[in-house]
């Protein structure tokens, strides 16, 4: 059974949201978060769902989580304090190779395509 039909059998309005999320990522042919393995080259689409900036001097970069109704994905960008564009709430499609950090799929330094809202 696939995530798209296991996810219209809930109901509530989170899970209305996830499964619209869902959706745009099947659609969008990208790897839901929750079938991501260590190694794979990917692509996630998702919606940004926080930042956290790294203190200066601490030789860290940006780091922000994507959403996409399966699970999340945590993102750096090693050197950067700032892109633009990369802001809570904004769809993002990301590639990269996965490693898993702190036990989340993580992607550094992923190439980045940033959709409207």
């Amino acid at each position: 059974m696939s995530l798209r039909t296991r996810l219209r059998a809930m109901t509530s309005p989170q899970l209305a949201d996830d499964r619209e999320l869902i959706d745009r990522t099947v659609d969008a042919g990208a790897t839901p978060i929750a079938e991501l393995r260590a190694g794979e080259r990917v692509v996630v689409h998702g919606v940004v769902a926080s930042i956290v900036v790294a203190p200066p001097g601490s030789g860290c970069g940006l780091d922000a989580e994507v959403y996409d109704g399966t699970g999340r994905l945590r993102l750096v960008w090693m050197g950067r304090r700032r892109i633009a564009g990369i802001e809570p709430g904004r769809p993002i499609t990301v590639e990269g190779r996965i490693v898993v950090n702190r036990r989340m799929p993580t992607l550094f330094n992923p190439r980045y395509t940033l959709h409207r809202r």
